[in-house]
């Protein structure tokens, strides 16, 4: 990642709620139905307890941990292609996007391989691909009539995961990029194939007959809201130099959080509560408005994990990004009164210049990177499932006995 700061920030994120329509709605009010929920979400985490497990792994038994696995993985991958092409379904693609997008360079993918520290670039492809995207990857990484190349800059590989599992449209998109990668490799240019695939899928009987392939088995849910913090989602950060360490370690002090702090002051509490009082006052979707175009994946992400229809009415949750990770560039001339930019002389963040809209929730971020993002995504995940229960709770009390 391109950051001048060389300590980054793991502040915690901070959430604001709006004041709600009554009396019923103080926080107070609803304190042990949430505490309730949070019992229930952390007698059974299930993939909610991804980040805490791996980092626990990792810190104890490190050379045999799946985190280690994924970072000399990536290591390897850097070294022996310029390019990998993701192909993954779900909230996969958008995830990855956004890690991309959120945590590397702004350009990654137009830099020259030593300005981008020899991180490969990124492309993804899923079962949803129109046959323009699918043939326009091609047209870049296996051009017609160009023979094969031996330079580094070149060379490419594909990385699959079994998300949705043994869907056709993405199994035949790997066929193809895998044909296409052996007419124009040289034969000597690290796996033809990395795969994080579900014992006994489709992806991985495909794995198995190809002589060069790196596989992972997928250790948890890829379809659920963290598959993300599984090797599907931190092998391509990595490859592309995304501090996955870091990711893991913003979710999980978004896990020690929701487990000790109290509702009134529990970020995951509070937002869950606010989405339930939203839902119940007709407007069950919710929308993001980011202030960083570099967030904009996130919306996609979150309609994997809470999916709605386009019809239903939303709540706005606001992100703000905070510190930016590099200062506005000063004029080129110093003693120009009149053409600099307003920003690097105050030192604030320009936001869009939309008008702001009214939102139940405003969720600040000390700076969009690694940590803060791995606190997000944890922290919308738990509030799902918190979400979740209450509904529940709701739904036995008004039935009847």
């Amino acid at each position: 990642m391109t950051v001048i700061r060389p300590r980054p920030p793991t502040d915690p994120l901070v959430l604001d709620v709006a004041a709600g329509d009554g009396p019923s709605w103080n926080v107070e009010t609803q304190a042990e139905s949430l505490e309730r929920a949070r019992a229930e979400v952390l007698a059974a985490p299930g993939a909610l307890d991804i980040a805490p497990s791996m980092l626990v792994e990792y810190d104890t038994r490190r050379p045999e941990s799946r985190l280690f696995a994924v970072l000399q993985a990536a290591s390897r991958i850097r070294g022996a292609v310029d390019r990998v092409v993701v192909v993954a379904g779900g909230g996969l693609g958008p995830g990855t996007r956004l890690l991309a997008a959120a945590c590397c360079h702004p350009f990654h993918d137009h830099l020259a391989r030593g300005d981008r520290g020899g991180r490969p670039r990124l492309s993804w492809l899923d079962g949803d691909s129109s046959p323009d995207e699918l043939r326009g990857l091609l047209d870049v990484v296996a051009p017609p009539g160009r023979p094969p190349g031996r330079d580094l800059l070149d060379r490419w590989t594909v990385l699959a995961a079994d998300e949705p599992r043994d869907d056709p449209a993405t199994l035949a998109i790997v066929r193809l990029l895998l044909a296409a990668r052996a007419r124009a490799a040289d034969g000597n240019d690290g796996p033809q194939l990395l795969t994080i695939a579900t014992p006994g899928s489709e992806l991985e009987r495909l794995a198995s007959a190809i002589g060069q392939a790196e596989r992972f088995a997928a250790s948890a849910p890829l379809d659920g809201p963290l598959g993300l913090l599984t090797a599907a989602g931190l092998l391509p950060a990595a490859i592309a130099g995304i501090d996955v360490v870091q990711l893991l370690k913003g979710a999980h002090a978004m896990v020690v959080r929701f487990a000790e702090a109290p509702p009134t002051v529990n970020p995951v509490l509070l937002d869950a509560a606010v989405s339930f009082r939203e839902a119940g006052a007709g407007r069950p979707g919710r929308r993001f408005a980011v202030e960083d175009r570099s967030l904009a994946e996130l919306a996609a992400w979150y309609h994997r994990l809470r999916p709605t229809r386009l019809a239903d009415a939303a709540a706005v949750t606001r992100i703000q990004g905070g510190m930016p990770r590099r200062d506005w560039p000063s004029p080129a001339d110093p003693g120009d009164s009149g053409g600099g930019l307003a920003p690097a002389a105050t030192g604030v963040h320009r936001a869009s210049g939309r008008a702001a809209e009214p939102a139940a929730i405003t969720i600040r971020l000390p700076r969009i990177d690694e940590h803060a993002l791995g606190q997000l995504l944890q922290l919308l995940a738990l509030s799902a499932a918190v979400e979740e229960r209450l509904r529940v709770a709701e739904s036995t009390q008004a039935s009847p006995t």
